[in-house]
């Protein structure tokens, strides 16, 4: 695959930097407060991703810089997959966390869905089913490996995936904080 050059990122205030350049310190200073889209050359060709447009909520080049990891959600508490994107903003591959990679069984999860009702009622409350709260938090990269932080709906746990090939490599269970 081709590799990406001239990675810029734009911020909310307008200022365009080079995609490594460790400016946000200064930038802030001066009412960025994010990056909103990322500009670059592939094969020749300009290319751009507008975040919000896209509905990315993160996007971070591929440690081979043949493409992007972008999170997608509403909102970044939010964030239920992940793209792996081409060197032409195309999806090569979609991720998405895995709910209790723990492997409850069901007398467990039934246990757990109990003690949480029970807590909700005594503060009004609605549980949020363990399904609906997976989610990804932020993504890290290790050579090929993509690494996703984020909550299998009982805590949270990291999921490394082979960016080349969009497979689930292994996760790696996190001990609740309390």
């Amino acid at each position: 695959m081709e590799k990406i050059t001239n990675v810029m990122s734009v911020f909310d205030n307008g200022e365009c930097w080079p995609h490594d350049a460790l400016v946000f310190p200064e930038i802030s200073k001066r009412g960025a407060t994010k990056i909103v889209e990322k500009r670059w050359i592939h094969r020749g060709q300009p290319y751009q991703i507008d975040f919000q447009e896209e509905g990315y909520i993160f996007v971070d080049l591929l440690s081979d810089m043949t493409g992007f990891c972008a999170l997608v959600g509403k909102h970044p508490w939010d964030m239920k997959k992940a793209y792996v994107l081409n060197g032409d903003a195309s999806i090569r591959h979609i991720l998405k966390p895995v709910f209790n990679i723990r492997g409850f069984d069901a007398e467990r999860l039934a246990a757990i869905q109990k003690t949480d009702e029970t807590a909700a009622k005594a503060s009004f409350g609605k549980p949020t089913p363990h399904e609906n709260q997976v989610m990804f938090h932020y993504k890290t990269e290790r050579t090929d490996v993509l690494e996703i932080f984020g909550d299998d709906g009982f805590g949270d746990c990291y999921y490394r995936y082979d960016s080349t090939k969009g497979e689930l490599l292994s996760t790696e269970t996190l001990p609740r904080r309390s």
